[in-house]
């Protein structure tokens, strides 16, 4: 349990993280941030069907508002499975240097997105072979105190380097 409420603690602080201080990051000309933000939207539009919530907010009333929602929608639209999530739909997003935030760092956190994803999407349990019985996989309390104490030491990393970011685009 304590690795899926770990999870979940991640996606919801990293889905506000982005929320939030990307809003404010990408309004700086110069920013990495908006530079992501100009990337996607060109991507977006090079695409040879435009999706219908790209379509529907450049039809709206508020084009330029709807686009940014639409962005943000889409990096935060569903939880992190892993470190090449964490990269593209966070560190990019908010343009923090690699340097900050390394991408070993952040790979590091596979272990945990490899436990979680198991718990989640096998429910931790194997069926074995013959017996009809089923197989629990089990974790040390050591063991899933340094995952979880680990990732939660990424998000810090992460809010930190968002801050280093916003303090350096005023």
């Amino acid at each position: 349990a304590a690795i899926v409420f770990t999870a979940s603690g991640l996606d919801a602080s990293m889905t506000r993280l982005v929320n939030d201080a990307g809003r404010y990051l990408l309004t700086r000309p110069e920013s990495a941030a908006r530079a992501q933000y100009e990337e996607f939207l060109k991507a977006e539009m090079s695409k040879p069907q435009v999706s219908s919530g790209m379509k529907s907010a450049i039809t709206s009333a508020d084009p330029a508002g709807q686009l940014v929602d639409y962005y943000f929608a889409v990096r935060t639209k569903a939880s992190f499975q892993g470190s090449e999530e964490l990269k593209r739909r966070v560190r990019n997003t908010l343009g923090i240097p690699r340097n900050r935030l390394s991408d070993s760092r952040i790979i590091s956190s596979d272990i945990f997105f490899i436990a979680r994803n198991a718990i989640v999407h096998s429910m931790d349990y194997v069926q074995e072979n013959d017996s009809g019985k089923t197989k629990r996989t089990h974790r040390s309390a050591d063991s899933v105190a340094y995952l979880c104490n680990d990732t939660f030491l990424l998000c810090s990393e992460f809010i930190d380097a968002t801050a280093d970011e916003l303090k350096s685009s005023r």
